[in-house]
């Protein structure tokens, strides 16, 4: 089943402040493009980008996206029609 949320809006508050909270250095601005152009991939889409799930004590499944050095994680709302963006760090650095 294809979740789309083409039509739907994307929590880009993790997105905006790129490189502050998330990331410890700011990406350059071609990379930081890249990844925006990314997330509007993943909202199309979310199934398609997942590249492994993360479960827990979150209510939610967690999706995991490697994109070129980040991982970002992101869930997807079916009821609501959204995907929002959770985290974005370094794929191979420690995540805090």
């Amino acid at each position: 089943m294809t979740r789309s949320c083409a039509k739907a809006p994307i929590d880009l508050s993790p997105a905006r402040r790129l490189g502050r909270a998330f990331l410890p250095q700011q990406p350059a601005p071609r990379e930081r493009q890249q990844l925006l152009e990314q997330f509007n991939n993943i909202r199309s889409y979310p199934e398609r980008f997942s590249d492994y799930q993360e479960t827990g004590t979150d209510p939610y499944t967690v999706e995991v996206h490697v994109f070129r050095r980040y991982a970002i994680k992101y869930w997807i709302d079916v009821n609501d029609k959204h995907v929002k963006i959770l985290d974005i760090h370094l794929a191979d650095g420690p995540h805090q």
